[in-house]
């Protein structure tokens, strides 16, 4: 005579966490566009304004980047001394 063999064997439980993830809004602000129309002709964009940033492209951008090429040309010759 055998005894009958009894086994338990205890529940396996397993948690994750839950994930999040956020993300943030995108914003996308578009200048508008200026368009200078006379009666009888055809619309063009006005060449003195960036349809991006509505600045007024110049000389003054020329002027400020000329300045610093020759700032870091001066700053260059002085280091190599």
């Amino acid at each position: 005579t055998v005894a009958p063999t009894t086994t338990t064997v205890a529940p396996t439980t397993t948690t994750v966490a839950p994930t999040t993830t956020t993300v943030a809004p995108t914003t996308t602000t578009v200048a508008p566009t200026t368009v200078d129309v006379e009666s009888g002709s055809v619309p063009t964009l006005d060449s003195q304004i960036l349809p991006a940033t509505g600045r007024s492209s110049g000389l003054l951008e020329l002027y400020v980047f000329a300045l610093l090429i020759g700032a870091g040309a001066v700053l260059a010759r002085v280091a190599r001394r």
